[in-house]
């Protein structure tokens, strides 16, 4: 459930991004922080995937799909990289910084505490999906 929040979070985070990256550029370091997270998360789970998506296209022919959480690791390496170029100068560094960390935190303990409330709720995954 943790997971499916987290990737309906940094959806959500990316979209955001994508309409308004001018007008972000103040808060681009909470974006980045976002970015971040979701770049270490899809590595992490495009490596895990890495060999049997490799096996599965050898032998079966279809094992492509396995390699989707890599290209997602690299489209979100490029919006960071673009949070980079968009920032607003007036910003202090530190405070900079200090989004980044939020951002990144944030995009870890949202979803967390999201998924934890429809445990609580009695909620599965599968009635999320569907609603």
């Amino acid at each position: 459930m943790a997971a499916y929040c987290f990737i309906v979070w940094q959806v959500v985070v990316l979209a955001i991004w994508l309409i308004g990256r001018g007008r972000l550029a103040r808060l681009a370091g909470f974006f980045l922080g976002s970015f971040a997270a979701a770049v270490v998360f899809t590595a992490l789970l495009g490596v895990f995937l890495l060999i049997p998506a490799f096996l599965g296209m050898i032998y079966y022919g279809i094992g492509l799909m396995g390699f989707t959480p890599l290209f997602t690791c690299r489209v979100f390496g490029q919006r960071a990289r673009e949070t980079l170029q968009v920032r607003d100068p007036l910003v202090p560094v530190w405070m900079f910084w200090l989004f980044v960390l939020v951002g990144f935190l944030f995009s870890l303990l949202v979803p967390l505490q999201i998924a934890t409330l429809l445990r609580i709720a009695g909620l599965s995954p599968v009635a999320v999906a569907i609603f």
